[in-house]
C-alpha cells in the first residue's frame, strides 16, 4: 500500500483518536525484519469468527520450499479505493487495510476453524522498499506453491451472479484446444444434442440482459491489474470468487474462448456498445490463454492493458511468467528509477536482438525521452500481434553513445510519399467498409494482378490462414480474399452478412489507430498512427519488424523512432538475405511437444515443412579461415570491396540451433544515430 495511505491512517488516528469501523483500541502492528536471503515468507492466520465482526488474525514467518511447501492459500485481488481504510487485529496489534481487502477477509473467514493465506498488503512490509525487493522475485514460487489461488472480484452487484450463472454454462458446454486455439462441445454438449455450442456463426444463446451483466462483470478491476498474470498463471489450481457466488478458472476461461471467438466471428449486437464488450473480452482471452515461456516483450505486450501503481511493476511483475536469456540479468530493485530499470533492460537486449525496439511508438513528437527505449508506462496503440521476421536470423550491431544517443547497423529501404491516419469514431461495420474502400490500390479488380493480393496481406500484416500449419478459428486473424474482394465491389449496397462481420471486426482490430501509406517507389503499407511523408522505413538486423524512423530536423543523420510497420515483401528477411524462392512459403508450424509455434518454410511443391531457410542454400559462399562460411546475399564479391563488407552473425535454422551459424556479408548497411 501506498505511503500516503498509511499516512492518512496516521492522521485519522490523530485526529479522531480510534482505527476506523468497529476495530479494537490497539497500537498499530510493528513488523519483524525478515532476515535477508532467509527464503522466508510471511503467512496469515485468518481466525474463525462470525460474518461481519472485526478481523482478528496472526502473523508468522515460515520457510517456503518448494519440495515441501506449508499448507496455505494465496489471495489474488485488487487494493480497491485506499481512502476509508478499515483496521483488523494482528495479534496484539492494529493494521489498516482497504475495505475491498476486508470484504474478502469477511468472506473466506471460516466459522469454526482459522484459515492461512498469503495476502501480499498484510505479508511484505510495504513501507519497507528492501523487504519489497527481496520478496518480489519470490512472488511466482508464493502463487506456484498455493494450495489454491482464490481471486477475490468484489461484493456482488449489477447481478454478478447471473453473469457466474451465465459463464458456468458456457465454460461447461465447451472444450478448448488452447495450442491451436480451437473450440469444441463438450461432452455435456453432445449428450444433450447441443452442437451449436462450437458453431463460430451460431448466435449466442442468452438473453441481451444476461449477456450485460457478464460484460458488467468483466469491467471489475481485478481483470486489469497487472500482477495477477502471473498470480493466475502459476496457480495449480484457482477458484474466481464474486460476494458468495464462485466459478472455478478452468471454467470461466473455456467461457471467455467462447465469448472471443462468438464477439469476433458471428453477427452478435448483445449489448448495446457492442465493441467495448468484444475488446473487454479480447483483452481478458490473453489472461486465459497460457503464457508460461513467452518472452519478457511477449508479456509486455499481452499486459499492456493492465494497471499498477508502479510503473516498476511493467518488468518485476512479469519476471516470474517469462523466460528469460540467460545473459539477461534483472535485480529487482525499487531503489531504481523507472528510467533506470528501462534502459538497463533494452541495453542488455540490444548487445544481439532490437526486439524491444518494436515496443517503441511515437505517440508524442515532442517528448524529449529517447525514443529507442520503450516508454511502458503507455500502452502501445499499433504493435503488428503477429509474427515477423523482417530482420531475419542475424544480431544486431548495436553501439551506445554517451547520453541518449543509439547507433545502430541498418538498411535503408525507401521514403513514405504519403501517409494518412486511420480512426474509427463508432467502428461499426460502415465505417470500416468505407475505410477498406478508401485505401483500395488501383488495380485491385484485374485478373491476374498480384495487388489483391498485396491489399489483403497488408490488411491483416500478412497473417492469414494459410500462414499456420494446423490453427483455429481464434489464432489467425485475417478473413478471405474472396470477402475482401466483396467489400471492395461498390455494387453491393445491402448491410454486410453474418461471415462479412465476422472479417470486418478483425479489419478493424488491424487498422485501428494506424497510418496507410504509400512510398515513393509505389510499396502500401501501414504504420503507426503520426506516420508522415518523408519518414524513412529502415530493416535493422535483429529487428522482427521494418521501422519508421522520423528524421532529425536539426541534425543530419539522426532520426526518432516512430514505430513499427507493415510491407508486404518485408516482413520474412528479404532486405537481408534476398526474396524467398517462389516455391516456399514462410510459415507457423505448431509444436505440440514444446505447446508452441515456430517459424518454418513449407515446400509447396513436396509438402514438407523444414526449419532451415532455404535462401542459404542458393547464395554465393565462402569460408573464412576459422572455418565460418560467408554468405553474400548481393553477389559474388569484388576483391577491391571486400574491405566495405560487415558481416552479420546469422542462424541458418529458425529453432535456434546453435551450430547453425553463418556470416552474411553486406555492403549497404548504414549508421543511423536513434535519438
Amino acid at each position: 500500500m501506498s505511503r500516503r495511505f498509511f499516512s492518512l491512517w496516521k492522521s485519522r488516528l490523530l485526529l479522531h483518536g480510534h482505527k476506523s469501523q468497529g476495530a479494537s483500541e490497539q497500537p498499530q502492528y510493528v513488523y519483524s525484519p525478515l532476515p535477508a536471503s532467509s527464503g522466508q515468507i510471511r503467512l496469515l492466520t485468518l481466525l474463525p469468527g462470525p460474518f461481519g465482526t472485526t478481523i482478528h488474525c496472526q502473523l508468522n514467518t515460515t520457510h517456503l520450499r518448494r519440495d515441501s511447501p506449508p499448507p496455505y492459500e494465496a489471495l489474488s485481488y485488487t487494493w480497491g479505493s485506499e481512502e476509508d481504510p478499515v483496521a483488523i487485529n494482528i495479534g496484539e496489534g492494529s493494521l489498516p487495510v482497504t475495505q475491498n481487502l476486508e470484504g474478502a477477509l469477511q468472506h473466506f473467514r471460516y466459522l469454526d476453524q482459522p484459515r492461512t493465506l498469503w495476502i501480499d498488503a498484510i505479508c511484505v512490509n510495504q513501507q519497507d522498499l528492501d523487504e519489497r525487493s527481496q520478496q518480489v522475485p519470490r512472488m511466482g514460487d508464493v502463487f506456484g506453491l498455493a494450495q489454491c489461488v482464490l481471486v477475490w472480484l468484489g461484493l456482488e452487484a449489477e447481478d454478478s451472479s447471473s453473469a457466474l450463472r451465465t459463464l458456468h454454462k458456457i465454460g461447461s458446454m465447451i472444450d478448448v484446444d488452447w495450442l491451436r486455439l480451437t473450440l469444441e462441445p463438450s461432452d455435456e454438449a453432445r449428450a444433450a444434442g447441443e452442437l451449436h455450442w462450437a458453431d463460430l456463426n451460431a448466435p449466442m444463446p442468452f438473453k441481451s440482459g444476461e449477456l450485460v451483466s457478464v460484460f458488467n462483470l468483466l469491467k471489475r478491476p481485478w481483470f486489469e491489474r497487472l500482477w495477477i498474470r502471473q498470480e493466475i498463471a502459476l496457480s495449480t489450481e484457482a477458484i474466481l470468487v464474486c460476494g458468495s457466488k464462485r466459478i472455478p478458472w478452468p471454467t470461466f476461461r473455456r467461457a471467455i474462448a467462447y465469448m472471443d471467438a462468438k464477439l469476433l466471428n458471428a453477427n452478435q449486437h448483445v449489448v448495446n456498445d457492442i465493441s467495448k464488450f468484444a475488446d473487454r473480452v479480447y483483452m481478458i482471452r490473453w489472461l486465459c490463454t497460457p503464457s508460461l515461456g513467452f518472452s519478457l516483450w511477449d508479456q509486455i505486450r499481452r499486459s499492456q492493458a493492465c494497471k499498477c501503481s508502479d510503473p516498476r511493476d511493467r518488468v518485476y511483475a512479469l519476471l516470474s511468467i517469462s523466460k528469460l536469456p540467460s545473459r539477461i540479468k534483472i535485480i529487482v530493485d525499487y531503489r531504481k528509477s523507472t528510467e533506470e530499470i528501462y534502459q538497463n533492460l533494452v541495453l542488455q537486449h540490444y548487445t544481439w536482438t532490437l526486439l524491444p525496439l518494436t515496443r517503441c511508438e511515437m505517440q508524442h513528437p515532442l517528448s524529449k525521452r529517447p525514443s529507442w527505449i520503450p516508454n511502458l508506462e503507455e500502452a502501445q496503440l499499433t504493435f503488428l500481434g503477429v509474427r515477423s521476421n523482417a530482420g531475419g536470423f542475424s544480431e544486431c550491431l548495436v553501439k551506445h553513445i554517451a547520453g541518449n544517443i543509439l547507433e545502430v547497423m541498418g538498411i535503408r529501404i525507401i521514403t513514405i510519399k504519403t501517409a494518412e491516419s486511420i480512426t474509427f469514431s463508432k467502428g461499426n461495420d460502415e465505417e470500416i467498409i468505407t475505410e477498406i474502400r478508401k485505401f483500395a490500390p488501383p488495380g485491385w479488380d484485374q485478373d491476374g494482378s498480384q495487388v489483391l493480393d498485396t491489399y489483403y496481406s497488408t490488411l491483416f500484416f500478412g497473417s492469414t490462414r494459410s500462414n499456420y500449419d494446423s490453427a483455429g478459428n481464434l489464432l489467425t486473424p485475417g478473413g478471405s480474399k474472396e470477402e475482401l474482394r466483396s467489400i471492395l465491389d461498390t455494387s453491393h449496397t445491402s448491410p454486410p452478412a453474418a461471415h462479412l462481420s465476422r472479417f470486418l471486426r478483425r479489419a478493424r482490430i488491424s487498422l485501428q489507430n494506424r497510418s496507410f501509406f504509400w512510398t515513393e517507389d509505389g510499396q502500401m503499407g501501414l504504420g503507426p498512427g503520426l506516420t508522415m511523408a518523408t519518414d524513412e522505413i529502415v530493416v535493422f538486423p535483429g529487428c522482427p519488424s521494418p521501422m519508421v524512423l522520423r528524421p532529425s530536423p536539426k541534425q543530419s543523420g539522426r532520426y526518432r523512432v516512430a514505430g513499427e510497420c507493415f510491407v508486404h515483401k518485408l516482413m520474412n528477411g528479404e532486405a537481408l538475405y534476398g526474396p524467398v524462392p517462389a516455391n516456399y512459403n514462410c510459415v507457423y508450424k505448431l509444436d505440440r511437444t514444446a505447446g508452441l509455434y515456430f517459424d518454418a518454410f513449407h515446400n509447396i511443391r513436396s509438402g514438407e515443412f523444414t526449419t532451415e531457410d532455404p535462401r542459404f542454400g542458393l547464395l554465393y559462399s565462402d569460408v573464412r579461415d576459422d572455418g565460418v562460411r560467408r554468405v553474400y546475399p548481393t553477389g559474388h564479391p569484388r576483391s577491391e570491396e571486400n574491405k566495405d563488407y560487415i558481416g552479420l552473425r546469422t542462424r541458418t535454422n529458425a529453432r535456434m540451433d546453435p551450430d547453425e551459424i553463418v556470416e552474411v556479408m553486406r555492403d549497404d548497411l548504414e549508421s543511423f544515430l536513434l535519438e
